[in-house]
C-alpha cells in the first residue's frame, strides 16, 4: 500500500548565503509541479546581489554543474562565462558517461553469456534511466552487483577480458571490509560488489535479489533493484560519504521522481526498520525535502528525529565548506543509527579496526606488521590528523 502524497512549505533558508540557497534551487531534479517558476521567481528576486560566479564554484565543488546547466539554459541574465562552464561541465560528463554506458552494457552482455547476472549501480545508465540526460551525473567507476556465488566466475570472466586486479589491494582485505573486488583496463575501473551494506547494518546480500526490476537500455533488457532497494542502497551511500557532495543527493531525488507512482513508502520504512536504518532514513528524506522541495510522504516527514536542527547545520557547513577532519564527522553521524549499541560499535571499531580495514586505508600490503603499530599510534593520530 503506498502512502498519499502531500507537500509541504519547504524548510527556511535564511541559515544559508542566496549563492548557497540559489545552488539548491538550482539542484533540482524536478522542475514539475512549479519548482520551475520558484527557481526563477528565487533569481529574478536576488538577481541584483547574486554573484553566479560564487554560484559556479559551488557547484562545481559539489559536481553538480551539468545539471546547473540544465536549469538554467533558458534563464536570461546568467553571466556568459559562467554559462559556458556550466556547459562545458556537462558535455565533458555526457562524453565520459557515453563512453562508461558502452562499457558497462558489454560487461553486462559478458557476465550473461558466462551465465551471471549482474545489476549496475548508480554511474552512466542511472544518469540515462534515472535523471533521464546522460550528461547529468559525473561517474566515476563501473559498479556492478553480483551474487556471492557468482563472484568467483564474474572475476574470472573480467581477467579473460584483458581486465587486471588492483595489485595494491588483497583481495581477501577487499572482500572482508569492502565486500568488492576492483579491476582496470585502459582506465575504464569496475567495483564488483556482492553485497551494498557494510557491516554495522543488518542485512544480508540476498536481500537485493529478493525483487528487482527489469528496464529497456539501447534495444537491451537492464536488471536494477527495485525501486525501494536502490533508494535504500543511495542513502547509505549518501551516509557513508558523509552527506556530501550534493552529486549524491541527485540519484534518490531522481529516484523518488521517476518512481514517484511505484513507490511504497511503507515498504521502503519496512525494509529500513530491517536493517536498522529507520533514524537514517528518516533524516535523509527530510533533507531532500528541505532542501530540494522533494515530494515525501507526510507520514515520513512527521517523524521525529532527535537533534535535526544541529545535523541538519553539521551536512549544510559539509556542502558549502572545506570538510576537515571528515573521519569526525562520519563518527559524528553515527547518531543516526537506529540503536545507541550499533553507534558504539561503529565508534569503537573506527578506533580499533580490522587489521584488513587499516590495510587498505593505509595501503599496506598483506600480512604487513606496521598494523600493529596503527593500534599503538592511533589514539595520538586521531587528535593531531587534520583530514
Amino acid at each position: 500500500m503506498s502512502l498519499p502524497i502531500k507537500m509541504r512549505n519547504a524548510a527556511d533558508k535564511t541559515d544559508l548565503s542566496l549563492e548557497e540557497q540559489a545552488v539548491l534551487y538550482l539542484s533540482r531534479i524536478d522542475l514539475q509541479g512549479g519548482h520551475a517558476e520558484e527557481i526563477r521567481g528565487f533569481l529574478r528576486d536576488h538577481a541584483s546581489k547574486l554573484d553566479y560566479h560564487k554560484v559556479w564554484a559551488l557547484a562545481r565543488m559539489n559536481l553538480v554543474s551539468p545539471l546547473l546547466f540544465r536549469n538554467l539554459m533558458n534563464i536570461e541574465g546568467i553571466p556568459a562565462d559562467v554559462m559556458n562552464g556550466l556547459k562545458e561541465a556537462y558535455l565533458i560528463t555526457l562524453k565520459r558517461n557515453l563512453v562508461h554506458a558502452g562499457e558497462t552494457v558489454n560487461i553486462l552482455d559478458l557476465l550473461r553469456e558466462a551465465g551471471i547476472d549482474a545489476i549496475p549501480i548508480k554511474g552512466s545508465l542511472a544518469s540515462e534511466i534515472v535523471l533521464g540526460d546522460m550528461g547529468l551525473y559525473p561517474t566515476g567507476d563501473i559498479d556492478l552487483l553480483v551474487r556471492q556465488s557468482d563472484l568467483g566466475r564474474a572475476k574470472s570472466a573480467l581477467l579473460n577480458t584483458g581486465y587486471t586486479e588492483d595489485a595494491a589491494r588483497s583481495e581477501g582485505d577487499l572482500l572482508e571490509s569492502s565486500y568488492h573486488l576492483i579491476f582496470a583496463r585502459d582506465g575504464d575501473v569496475i567495483e564488483l560488489h556482492w553485497d551494498l551494506l557494510k557491516w554495522f547494518f543488518n542485512g544480508s546480500p540476498d536481500f537485493w535479489w529478493e525483487e528487482t526490476m527489469k528496464v529497456g537500455y539501447e534495444g537491451q533488457e537492464i536488471t536494477l533493484l527495485s525501486p525501494e532497494r536502490y533508494l535504500l542502497y543511495c542513502i547509505f551511500h549518501l551516509f557513508t560519504h558523509r552527506f556530501a557532495p550534493l552529486k549524491f543527493y541527485l540519484l534518490i531525488t531522481g529516484l523518488i521522481y521517476r518512481y514517484r507512482k511505484e513507490i511504497r513508502w511503507d515498504r521502503l520504512f519496512a525494509f529500513a526498520s530491517q536493517h536498522r536504518m529507520i533514524r537514517l532514513t528518516t533524516f535523509t528524506l527530510r533533507l531532500l525535502h528541505d532542501f530540494f522541495g522533494t515530494e515525501i510522504p507526510d507520514e515520513c516527514l512527521n517523524r521525529d528525529i532527535l537533534g535535526y536542527g544541529l545535523l541538519r547545520y553539521v551536512v549544510v557547513s559539509g556542502l558549502f565548506q572545506e570538510m576537515k577532519r571528515s573521519y569526525v564527522r562520519l563518527a559524528f553521524f553515527t547518531i543516526l543509527l537506529d540503536s545507541p549499541l550499533d553507534t558504539l560499535g561503529v565508534l569503537l571499531r573506527r578506533i580499533l579496526p580490522l587489521p584488513s580495514e587499516i590495510r587498505l586505508r593505509y595501503g599496506l600490503s598483506a600480512g604487513s606488521r606496521k598494523v600493529y603499530l596503527y593500534y599503538l599510534m592511533n589514539p595520538f593520530l586521531m587528535m593531531i590528523k587534520k583530514r
